[in-house]
């Protein structure tokens, strides 16, 4: 079993106000942020960056009860549509890459997009997609939990 490395909010603001501040060299016209656990960076860094166009998308790669993983990733909302000029692509982890692939393939088809730069708050070593920023390396199994995730059941 891997072992399970447990954050609180004030420590995932402050690694999302460290990524706003070494993000605003560029200026954005949206920030997306990937349902579910990107939702939250996405908006606190949005909001330390003064970016007013916040956008959600929408992927599944993992099954429905959290357990194994899909053979393909699942989009089920969204946003390219509304989406132009530089945008911001933001989820809480790039694990295997999967999604951040995905999903800028699936913006490459927008051609109203100039440009799209990828921030997580974490990054695993192993990932096949390194983003362009992001917070803290996890290198080997380690399991990162998320404030805003259940608690796991009590043995």
């Amino acid at each position: 079993m891997s072992n399970r490395k447990y954050y609180d909010y004030t420590q995932i603001h402050g690694f999302c106000e460290t990524l706003a501040s070494r993000l605003k060299r560029s200026n954005f016209d949206s920030v997306v942020g990937v349902s579910r656990g990107g939702l939250i960076p996405a908006t606190i860094i949005a909001e330390c960056m003064n970016v007013r166009e916040l956008r959600t998308v929408g992927v599944r790669s993992y099954a429905l009860n959290g357990i194994g993983k899909r053979s393909t990733s699942v989009l089920y909302q969204s946003c390219s549509p509304y989406l132009s000029g530089d945008v911001l692509l933001i989820d809480d982890i790039a694990d295997t890459g999967e999604t951040f692939n995905f999903l800028l393939d699936h913006f490459s088809k927008n051609k109203n997009i100039n440009s799209i730069t990828t921030c997580s708050l974490f990054v695993r070593r192993s990932s096949n997609y390194i983003p362009d920023y992001y917070h803290t390396d996890i290198v080997g199994n380690d399991w990162i939990v998320f404030p805003w995730e259940p608690a796991p059941p009590s043995n």
